[in-house]
């Protein structure tokens, strides 16, 4: 099996370990009998989880909460491995634990829930999903909630400091092939839905969580990008602000920023314990938390949220 000889049992049935990468794994087997006659039989399995239970943090089993929403529609996107960048520390890791927020504590419909990852989540899929009549838009009425979460390179527009966000198959050399925040901001604004909520473990720097430059032959410099408005009913969390970059919390597993949003998710950011937790006080919690644990790497980062309505409640528990 895979290359390896797998123990036999006496009844001629066999069992065999074997270690799977993220993605699609080739895997043969091999059966020959006493006479050196031989045959193979050839699959593939994908594999979508990324760690192994052992290997799970504090964060990452959500509670249990009894919410249901049936009108929740959400939208996640985690990119950790490129075709032309550099890798997202734990973005795939983000997304994943991040879906599993949406179902155990907002209650949204697994199905509800557009998930794509690393190789999947290309140009097109961002276009499909967050177009004028896309899947967001087919799949969501005037009373839904809708959650759009993103971690992964973030680049701007050297000549216009436009920002992008960049799927899996985009050069952030090229950042005008990317998707354009305004361009998002423009469609979702165009939605007719109850609330929008936006979480971006991104920045638009041009450098990587690693602090690796994103763009080819150029020094790590810190590109400082324009300002931009959003929809009225929208509330978009931004990992950091200004010419800060998106950090790696390396002993969580997580971005820094998503750790801390989900840490807050579990009562943290509850500042007054009325069970509720409004965007304000989540604001607060990442602004005190993640400022505080990036000071402690060395590094300034200073989550922003954009929108105007910061008493909205985030979430009730």
């Amino acid at each position: 099996v895979a290359g390896k000889n797998a123990q036999l049992r006496t009844d001629g049935s066999f069992i065999s370990r074997v270690r799977l990468k993220l993605g699609k794994n080739n895997i043969k087997i091999r059966a020959i009998d006493i006479n050196d006659n031989a045959q193979d039989v050839e699959f593939y399995v994908i594999r979508e989880e990324f760690f192994e239970e052992t290997e799970f943090v504090d964060v990452d089993f959500p509670p249990e909460l009894k919410a249901k929403n049936p009108n929740g529609v959400a939208v996640v996107f985690g990119i950790e491995e490129y075709q032309y960048a550099p890798s997202v520390s734990y973005a795939y890791n983000d997304a994943d634990i991040f879906r599993e927020y949406l179902v155990s504590v907002f209650g949204i419909s697994r199905e509800n829930i557009y998930f794509r990852t690393n190789d999947r989540a290309t140009k097109g899929e961002f276009e499909k999903v967050f177009s004028k009549n896309g899947w967001i838009s087919k799949n969501s009425t005037e009373n839904a909630d809708l959650f759009v979460f993103y971690a992964g390179h973030g680049a701007p527009d050297l000549r216009t400091k436009q920002t992008y966000l960049i799927p899996y198959d985009i050069d952030p050399n090229y950042a005008t092939t990317g998707y354009a925040l305004n361009e998002l901001y423009k469609n979702l604004g165009q939605l007719d839905v109850n609330s929008i909520t936006v979480l971006l473990d991104a920045c638009f720097t041009g450098i990587s969580r690693d602090n690796q430059p994103l763009l080819a032959d150029s020094r790590p410099i810190y590109i400082s990008a324009e300002e931009i408005q959003v929809p009225k009913n929208t509330i978009v969390f931004n990992a950091a602000s200004g010419v800060e970059i998106s950090s790696a919390y390396t002993s969580k597993m997580h971005g820094l920023f998503t750790y801390f949003v989900l840490k807050g998710l579990n009562g943290y950011a509850d500042r007054d314990i009325n069970r509720q937790i409004t965007i304000k006080e989540m604001q607060e919690y990442l602004l005190e938390n993640v400022s505080a644990q990036a000071r402690k790497m060395g590094r300034e980062q200073r989550p922003q949220i954009l929108g105007i309505e910061q008493d909205r409640v985030l979430l009730q528990y």
